[in-house]
């Protein structure tokens, strides 16, 4: 994937989630709890090309008890990038999030480093009603033991202010509305198997989930933000068992002019796969996170991604403590797509936040999600199913938008069999 960046004075750090949009036609006789994120016409479109933008689920109301959790993990998180910055000489136990945002940090260039010590000092080194304005409960502790204890061992569900029988009911509600959704899925195979005259049994099953970026286009160049350097494009993803795993980043081109579009051919540049072989119930949720960073400023948003991935196991270990003792097969399934949803929400805060410590900026981020209802192969073949044609969504465009340019970024969604 490429975009154009006009050369320009060079900054220090870039981590941006640019909008990958899905698959929006889905049939609504299927099942209730097949919907894919909402999409609506951008602001700005060129040429009457019929862009769409992704709009991520709102858990302030679907999902508070889980957003509680989650947004009390980022505070943590914030704080241990803080004290990391304030004391970069500082070593920590292997494999802690510590340890990985060290190893970050140390690749950004001096000038970056010491930028990123002063403001660290500054918010670590305020009052105590300071510090909890800026890091939640976390912020009582003082910075050095924070920095002792690192995150697994402040980040606890004991410790945690969240109504667990609130939570509980919420997320035991939400698995008994999968388990409906997915008796309704088995139920539409078996009487399309029935109109085919074949036996259930032998109805072909899809067998993976695939993001492939086809086309970017600049519609219009940003005012003062990016240099011409090499651009890498990594990200998250976030299986329908809530199982995150880090998107190797790869190298991409710059220097283009507005108008300019990139292809990647037929099949276009593959971002990510994730299984949908694995037993278990259906629907289920799948989440893709694209990051964009530049190449030559490090390898610090890199290390972000690494450490998000830790912070969401410890957030689904401490929700599965919370909920204890509920009894459902949908449960994981549940607890997986609230935990998408929380984290998806929010990326915006926490990114809003690393701009405040670098003084850097960024577009929008996003995250992509869908909610399949089924791995039967039949259902992506035909568009009078879920909208799919020959195993692919129809090419939808996302959008970043931002700093004085437009950059459109066509996708596909595929199953694989």
């Amino acid at each position: 994937m490429s975009t154009h960046f006009r050369s320009r004075p060079k900054r220090t750090w870039r981590y941006a989630l640019p909008a990958v949009l899905v698959t929006t036609a889905v049939a609504a006789t299927l099942v209730p709890a097949q919907a894919v994120a909402g999409v609506n016409a951008a602001t700005r479109v060129e040429q009457a090309e019929a862009v769409l933008q992704m709009t991520t689920p709102d858990p302030t109301r679907t999902d508070p008890e889980v957003l509680a959790v989650t947004s009390a993990a980022s505070d943590a998180l914030e704080y241990s990038i803080a004290v990391v910055a304030a004391d970069p000489s500082r070593e920590y136990p292997e494999g802690s999030v510590e340890s990985t945002l060290r190893a970050g940090l140390l690749t950004l260039p001096p000038a970056a480093q010491r930028e990123a010590t002063e403001a660290a000092l500054r918010m670590v080194n305020a009052d105590v009603e300071a510090r909890v304005a800026e890091f939640g409960q976390y912020g009582r502790n003082d910075w050095t033991t924070h920095s002792r204890l690192g995150f697994a061992r402040v980040f606890q569900a004991e410790t945690l202010t969240v109504d667990r029988a609130a939570l509980t009911a919420r997320l035991t509600a939400q698995a008994d509305q999968l388990a409906i959704a997915g008796r309704a899925a088995e139920q539409q195979v078996h009487d399309e198997a029935r109109k085919l005259g074949v036996d259930p049994s032998t109805i072909k099953r899809v067998k993976a989930l695939a993001l492939d970026i086809t086309s970017v286009k600049c519609v219009e160049e940003t005012n003062d933000w990016w240099f011409e350097d090499e651009i890498q494009i990594g990200g998250l993803t976030v299986g329908s068992d809530g199982v995150t795993k880090k998107v190797a980043p790869f190298d991409v081109s710059g220097n283009f002019d507005s108008g300019e579009t990139v292809n990647y051919g037929d099949g276009g540049k593959r971002f990510a796969t994730l299984d949908m072989s694995q037993d278990g119930v259906w629907p289920r949720h799948y989440w893709f996170s694209v990051i964009l960073n530049e190449k030559d400023n490090g390898s610090f948003a890199d290390a972000l991604t690494t450490a998000w991935d830790q912070v969401k196991g410890y957030v689904k270990t401490a929700i599965e403590k919370l909920v204890e003792g509920v009894l459902s097969p949908y449960l994981g399934a549940a607890i997986a797509g609230a935990i998408g949803k929380a984290v998806a929400w929010l990326v915006n805060v926490f990114i809003g936040w690393l701009i405040k410590l670098f003084k850097d900026e960024t577009f929008k981020p996003q995250n992509a999600h869908v909610l399949l209802p089924s791995n039967a192969e039949f259902m992506y073949t035909n568009p009078i199913y879920l909208g799919w044609d020959n195993h692919r969504t129809p090419t939808m465009a996302g959008t970043f938008d931002g700093h004085g340019g437009l950059y459109y970024v066509y996708a596909n969604l595929e199953v694989l069999t």
